[in-house]
């Protein structure tokens, strides 16, 4: 039987007493009352005692998760309510363990999400541009980045890349005209430094710095914690149909013959 523990995050605390049946046979109760308690330092409670269904439940711990990514930072709160999203939500606190970080051009560098302590010790490298991959929604990572790049006279740029579904042509298409304008030295960026990351930076490589292939699609591999037989091959395929293709040149493929559905389909038909 479903329970509310069986859909709690970690730390919440509940109470619940199920509702009496009216017919012996009914097993599986309609409601049953309960009181989800957030973690400390979360905010209030989520719920209150309440005949409430187990969907009004999940209804309202989608309405709790919601609650720790603040859409600004308005307030100090919600700067803390950012700050706990990014460590240990979206995994930045093994990010701080390991940075994934190495230049693979002149003045140019590949990482994962810097939090604002990085970006200041990015800034006092000479880092003068930072490229996410990640977008430039108002989620709790990238306002906080935002937030640290002003701070330190970097210019931040955004490009919304997808790693376990083949990239929109127009992204990367614009993702090129923002290698050629960028500021050096700068630094790209994903969540974890591995798949987008990895491949712009094998496409910058091929486009600005004008290497092979060969040399370019290194960007993916292993030593970055990029597998091919995961999800994320599908921008190995894409590599790879830009070999098959015949042509030298990616940009004048990614523009002519480029489809990222067809790839998609094949990639999950594989």
């Amino acid at each position: 039987m479903l329970t509310a523990s069986s859909v709690m995050p970690p730390s919440c605390s509940t109470r619940s007493a199920i509702a009496p049946s009216p017919h012996r046979r009914n097993l599986l109760p309609h409601t049953q009352t309960v009181v989800v308690t957030a973690p400390a330092g979360y905010g209030p409670p989520i719920a209150t005692t309440d005949r409430a269904p187990m969907t009004s439940l999940r209804t309202r711990l989608r309405q709790w998760r919601k609650g720790l990514r603040p859409e600004t930072l308005d307030t100090e709160s919600d700067r803390r309510s950012a700050r706990r999203f990014v460590h240990w939500i979206d995994h930045g606190l093994l990010r701080n363990l390991w940075h994934n970080q190495s230049q693979f051009a002149p003045g140019a560098w590949r990482s994962n999400y810097p939090d604002e302590a990085r970006i200041a010790q990015l800034a006092a490298k000479g880092i003068r541009s930072i490229i996410t991959l990640r977008g430039t929604a108002p989620t709790p990572w990238f306002l906080l980045e935002q937030e640290a790049c002003a701070r330190h006279d970097i210019s931040l740029h955004g490009v919304s890349l997808r790693s376990r579904a083949a990239p929109r042509k127009s992204a990367l298409i614009e993702l090129i005209a923002l290698f050629r304008s960028v500021e050096r030295p700068f630094l790209l960026h994903c969540k974890s430094g591995a798949d987008r990351a990895g491949l712009a930076s094998a496409i910058y490589l091929m486009v600005i710095e004008g290497e092979p292939l060969e040399q370019a699609r290194r960007m993916l591999s292993a030593r970055y914690i990029h597998f091919k037989w995961t999800k994320t091959g599908v921008l190995d395929m894409l590599l790879d149909d830009f070999a098959a293709s015949g042509e030298t040149d990616f940009e004048t493929w990614l523009t002519n013959d480029y489809d990222a559905d067809a790839l998609q389909a094949r990639f999950e038909s594989a």
